[in-house]
């Protein structure tokens, strides 16, 4: 095994993140697990702020690769090189690089379409095309010059991410991003962004054809114990979107919590001003739409006109259908820009699977529960002009609609982890994380000209194999860490928590060991 006693690393952070990854950096140094490290930063503002309280970070040597200073050199460009761009399109061998473009929302959508539906684009062609000529050239020389051993990451959700994966990909330099498995707080490193990580796939093998989760009493009971915890109620894991409670909300705005929440807004305010990003709205303005224009939306609509399916009654007399179950994602988000990128027009997308449906089936659209208030009537309206669909409002317990179902559908979300659980057959639309079951349980679309063919099939052969399920789950959990990282790593505080027996400062001298043992295995992987 080809090993190093310590790695540099180029850290991509988002935001915030920020702070998940300079402490990451901090806990490997201690354990003397990295020698050097670089950052790509988004949002000058928030990283202003960090500066003040990290002081340390500006003593260190930093290649530090900033957002705002390639979209200030993008400006400055009068004419894209439009053979610079092609020759790097043929280098990097991804199709086209209109899939690194498409994946960034802050590129592709107006600022408002964060807080309300919208499909205006935010750049013309022209300007694009620029911003992706300056990232080309600066994240490649940030790379030339630091030559990293790996680069990590969270989600691929932004233009710049895309890039470091393509140039890491074609420079055989490990890539990994930190992402939940959905299976309680389980963390992984995952070298895919778009289809099975390859240390998922050869542990599920291992586990099918060798059975080796027999070997480990532990990881099989934890396996076994999460399918049949989640066979009656929704799948939660940590860092889920759910709705506070009135004792929550209650203990949130204590006096002196308030008081720092003015303090804190005030300051941000003083920040932005000072340090204008264009990619991040001002705060005065997230707050009006979050919390005014939002929640005016949701009280004006009447969901009684909206939605065929508003209860468990009203779902109980409709029961008498034969039907298929489609989750609405929300907009715009990697699920669709990223991992279903074929299938970014929801209404069309639902339009396909209805036509492609036993003719005599219904197809219950379920809407999101952070989306309703998000999207325009209009759009609803399209969707009922559908014939054979039936919408169903985000209060209806999806576990219900699942149950009842005789075929699920997704382009991404746990909503498919759930049906596979409940023995529903299951459509995909994207490769990751369910196209690597059999496709007697799974079937992943790779050309809607045959998704007919596919559901019947599919339904046709259905065969469900547990074994699948637990090697499926048990492969997460041998390759994952308890690590709660929107709740304690990322200060997500609105979302859902799990149980953790280690405290935060444990947590990343597990994540800092965790880390270095997924980057030995890229590098003799490959090797």
């Amino acid at each position: 095994m080809k090993t190093k006693n310590k790695y540099k690393i180029i850290f991509s952070a988002h935001s915030s993140s920020i702070n998940l990854f300079w402490n990451l950096y901090k806990n490997m140094n201690k354990k003397d697990y990295i020698s050097k490290c670089a950052f790509f930063l988004t949002n000058k503002h928030y990283f202003n702020e960090f500066r003040k309280n990290e002081p340390e970070f500006n003593s260190k040597n930093i290649f530090n690769l900033k957002e705002w200073e390639i979209l200030k050199e993008a400006n400055l460009i009068k004419y894209p090189d439009l053979e610079y761009i092609k020759q790097w399109e043929i280098d990097l061998d991804d199709g086209s690089l209109w899939n690194s473009l498409i994946i960034d929302r802050r590129l592709n959508f107006h600022l408002k379409a964060q807080y309300g539906q919208s499909y205006e684009s935010r750049y013309d062609h022209f300007y694009l095309l620029k911003i992706l000529q300056s990232s080309l050239f600066n994240i490649n020389k940030q790379i030339e010059k630091f030559k990293p051993d790996a680069i990590l990451g969270l989600n691929a959700v932004t233009l710049y991410d895309y890039l470091y994966y393509l140039i890491a990909k074609k420079q055989n330099i490990p890539y990994l991003q930190l992402k939940l498995t959905r299976i309680g707080n389980y963390v992984s490193w995952f070298s895919n962004p778009f289809d099975i990580s390859e240390h998922i796939a050869d542990s599920f093998k291992n586990i099918i054809e060798k059975k080796d989760y027999l070997n480990n009493k532990i990881v099989l009971k934890e396996a076994k114990d999460f399918i049949f915890s989640n066979k009656n109620s929704n799948l939660i894991y940590e860092g889920a979107i759910t709705l506070n409670n009135k004792e929550k909300f209650i203990e949130r705005f204590t006096t002196s919590k308030i008081l720092k929440k003015i303090k804190s807004l005030i300051n941000s305010l003083k920040n932005q001003f000072l340090n204008f990003d264009s990619h991040y709205p001002n705060i005065i303005y997230t707050i009006f739409q979050i919390k005014f224009s939002r929640n005016f939306r949701k009280y004006y609509f009447n969901t009684k006109n909206i939605f065929d399916i508003n209860s468990s009654s009203e779902f109980y007399k409709f029961n008498k259908y034969t039907y298929a179950l489609y989750p609405l994602n929300t907009e715009p988000e990697v699920a669709l820009l990223g991992y279903g990128r074929p299938y970014r027009n929801q209404i069309e997308t639902i339009r396909n699977i209805a036509s492609s449906l036993p003719v005599n089936w219904k197809l219950v659209v379920k809407e999101h529960p952070n989306s309703f208030g998000y999207r325009k009537l209009t759009y609803y309206k399209k969707l009922k002009q559908i014939p054979n669909v039936v919408l169903a409002s985000h209060k209806i317990n999806s576990n219900l609609l699942i149950k009842h179902s005789d075929l699920v559908a997704v382009v991404y979300g746990t909503i498919g982890l759930e049906s596979i659980i409940l023995r529903k057959p299951l459509i995909t639309f994207c490769k990751t994380p369910y196209a690597i079951f059999s496709e007697n349980m799974v079937k992943y679309v790779a050309d809607p000209w045959n998704l007919s063919r596919d559901i019947n099939k599919l339904i046709n052969n259905y065969l469900y194999d547990e074994s699948q399920l637990i090697a499926f789950i048990a492969s997460h959990i041998e390759n994952g860490e308890k690590i709660n990282l929107f709740t304690d790593l990322l200060g997500k505080k609105s979302r859902h928590k799990t149980d953790n027996s280690f405290k935060i400062k444990k947590q990343y001298e597990n994540l800092a060991s965790f880390t270095f043992k997924r980057i030995n295995q890229e590098v003799n992987r490959l090797i």
